[in-house]
């Protein structure tokens, strides 16, 4: 006769060498309980896991009802069925109702509905009738939090629940009459098998841009021949004058004992020697005039930016550069062809003038963007994992189980920009408009700019931001939406 349940082959391992089981078909009868005991570190979460389909098993067949699911089935659809209970009781941020009903928002619980009085009836079985559906779950106990996500579990009322190590943080009382697993506390972990209901335009060229209109005029060219005249260039005595900010600092930091002073002094040089090597190869491109140089130095520049991103970051793994220089290539090859070709309109379409400058300007920006996002969103999977896993095991998809860290990666990575966006022209003038006036433009046509700047960077930064950590994603999760080590 077909088992019920039956999940198989099924291998678990610690590293290479040691094999905690191997071919093992799993299978229950329906409205059955099953306790699988055994000694701490024999393999009795990893099997748990497997057969819930949140560890890999890559030959494993599954049945359950008479319905069967291959190797590359619908996991999700399957975790729904076949729920896992963690060990350690992850929670959500947030109050209890919320915790007990994310399960039936997700694309899993669709027809379903959160059952407040079923709910309030477990909560009493378990001993948690005192506390308010609202009560926020970081003022839980460890006792409570492992009751309430019990009580999670058996509210979605799956067809299969496995519980690891169910009593803990449950009264015997409570434990005894849900589960019904007596075993010493901590010393096993449980399978349960319980059956259940399935459940305006700027056009620039060589010279100066035309500005028509209120941007214009006869008055406001003598306007800007007299501010060009005046004009000032630098030289090195006022360089040198200018070194002198950075040395009082350095003093600063040494009378306070900060410790920062050689890495200021390091990092002082190395923008002098970095800007005056690009100010070097910017003249010889200039003068020269050729796109193959244009477009040989915006490549290094991307290569360098990408570089530069994964080195912010705190997290790593396997293909992260690529996926870096990806995003920002992207970025700055979508958005800087419309402000080069469109908005400025550049001629030749590689003028060096323009493209480098406005192409740097989003490599910049987009760098410190994808690394904020890279490092947010890598940090969410490596520290709250338990949370990730929790939405799997009821059944979520990949894309909502990301979904919390996805977009809280990529507002992490807009906040500078945005704070930069609410703050132009109230606590600062940012630096395209500053360069401008510096440089003799009449100051609405500054402001012109600046808007087209601050736009391209808001763009290329959204772009290189969720690209980068969809890639991310895609990376460390496998299709079904487990995480990869």
């Amino acid at each position: 006769m077909e088992a019920w349940f039956a999940c198989g082959p099924l291998e678990g391992r610690i590293g290479e060498s040691r094999v905690l089981f191997r071919q093992t078909v799993v299978t229950l009868a329906e409205s059955s309980l099953t306790v699988l005991e055994g000694p701490s570190g024999a393999g009795k979460t990893t099997l748990l896991r497997a057969l819930a389909g949140l560890d890999p098993a890559p030959a494993a067949e599954r049945r359950l009802a008479g319905r069967r699911w291959g190797p590359a089935g619908r996991l999700a659809e399957w975790r729904a069925r076949v729920t896992w209970l963690a060990q350690d009781a992850p929670l959500l941020a947030g109050t209890l109702r919320e915790n007990l009903a994310f399960p039936f928002g997700l694309r899993a619980g669709r027809g379903r509905r959160f059952d407040e009085k079923k709910a309030r009836e477990l909560l009493t079985a378990v001993g948690l009738d005192n506390l308010d559906l609202e009560r926020a779950t970081g003022r839980l106990s460890g006792g409570e939090r492992h009751r309430l996500a019990l009580v999670r579990g058996l509210l979605w009322d799956p067809p299969v629940l496995l519980a690891d190590e169910p009593p803990l943080g449950c009264r015997p009382r409570a434990q005894c009459g849900l589960l019904g697993a007596d075993h010493p506390l901590g010393a096993a972990s449980g399978t349960c098998g319980a059956g259940g209901a399935a459940p305006r335009e700027l056009r620039s060229r060589r010279g100066p841009p035309p500005a028509p209109g209120r941007w214009g005029g006869a008055g406001a060219r003598r306007k800007r021949q007299a501010m060009s005249a005046a004009t000032i260039e630098l030289g090195w005595p006022h360089l040198l004058a200018a070194t002198g900010l950075v040395l009082a600092a350095g003093l600063l930091s040494l009378l306070l004992r900060l410790g920062i002073g050689r890495r200021l002094a390091l990092v002082s040089l190395r923008t002098v020697v970095q800007l005056g090597l690009l100010g070097l190869v910017l003249e010889r491109v200039f003068a020269l005039d050729r796109a193959w140089l244009v477009v040989g130095l915006l490549m290094a520049m991307t290569l360098f930016a990408a570089r530069e991103a994964v080195a912010r970051t705190r997290h790593r793994y396997p293909g992260v550069h690529l996926d870096a220089w990806l995003a920002i290539s992207t970025a700055a090859l979508l958005v800087g062809s419309v402000v080069t070709q469109v908005v400025v309109g550049a001629d030749p379409w590689f003028a060096p003038r323009y493209v480098i400058p406005l192409v740097g300007m989003i490599l910049g920006n987009s760098l410190t963007g994808i690394s904020l996002c890279l490092d947010r969103f890598l940090g969410h999977l490596d520290t709250r994992r338990d949370e990730i896993e929790l939405r799997l095991a009821f059944g979520a998809t990949r894309r909502e189980a990301l979904a919390e860290p996805l977009t809280e990666a990529v507002r992490t990575g807009l906040v500078p920009l945005m704070n930069a966006m609410a703050a132009a022209g109230v606590v600062s003038l940012p630096g395209m408009m500053t360069g401008q006036i510096l440089a003799g433009s009449p100051p609405l046509q500054a402001v012109a700019y600046q808007v087209v700047v601050m736009f391209m960077l808001a763009a290329s930064t959204s772009i290189g931001a969720m690209i980068v950590a969809i890639l991310a994603a895609l990376r460390r999760t496998r299709p079904d939406g487990s995480l990869r080590e």
